[in-house]
């Protein structure tokens, strides 16, 4: 597993809850809104099965994160989640 950091602008933040719900590689999602300290913006925190990655990733790009907000990536040793078991999925498409 990943753990994932995201900083989200407030107006993408729905859209990023949505992919990453849908997503049942996805486990630990928590946001929490307005706690960046550089304009307008919310955090994201959650793990990702690393096999599924690349996948997340691009999305997030999609939704723009890489200009207008951030988004990092580290290795977590052991994480004790459902998701970490699951095969990687199909994401859902943005709109």
């Amino acid at each position: 597993m990943l753990h994932v950091r995201v900083i989200s602008p407030g107006d993408t933040t729905a859209k990023v809850v949505d992919l990453l719900e849908d997503d049942p590689t996805v486990a630990n999602l928590v946001v929490i809104r307005g706690t960046a300290q550089r304009g307008t913006g919310d955090l994201l925190i959650f793990d990702v099965a690393r096999e599924n990655a690349n996948q997340v990733l691009e999305c997030l790009r999609d939704l723009g994160l890489e200009e207008s907000g951030a988004v990092a990536f580290e290795e977590a040793e052991q994480v004790e989640a459902h998701a970490a078991r699951q095969p990687p999925g199909p994401m859902a498409t943005n709109p």
